[in-house]
């Protein structure tokens, strides 16, 4: 085989393995609010969790200061991207992984972690709870 025909195919395999998971993320404007769930979820599960949001992970919670308000923010750890977990009593996000605790607001409490969890503005329409990345 020649190398023009080896890079050739090469290529095309390269292109056949990411152009279908490059594509099959839908693009998200950043000023665009998006669905992330129920208030119907929230009242039953204490939080709403969507690992496969448009914007990215998503965790809502109701706010510890004022339950008629919400928080969202992305659950993945700065650390090393495992999904964060809201501890309801003690008002933290805690890594399961290396025990890594974020505020409310995503602040780095303690741990290995060094940045803050990425927040998102929340309203509600209805039923829906939606999100908007912060920019």
């Amino acid at each position: 085989m020649e190398r023009r025909q080896f890079l050739f195919w090469l290529s095309c395999g390269w292109l056949s393995t990411w152009l279908p998971a490059i594509f099959s993320h839908k693009a998200v404007a950043q000023d665009e609010f998006v669905s992330v769930g129920t208030l119907t979820q929230l009242k039953e599960n204490g939080q709403i969790l969507n690992e496969e949001s448009p914007t990215g992970a998503v965790l809502v919670i109701p706010s510890p200061d004022d339950p008629d308000s919400l928080i969202a923010v992305n659950p993945t750890c700065t650390h090393e991207g495992c999904i964060v977990e809201w501890d309801s009593e003690q008002e933290y996000f805690l890594c399961p992984c290396h025990s890594s605790k974020f505020k409310v607001n995503g602040e780095v409490m303690e741990g290995r972690a060094t940045l803050p969890l990425d927040t998102y503005t929340v309203k509600v329409e209805g039923d829906e709870v939606l999100v908007q990345p912060v920019i």
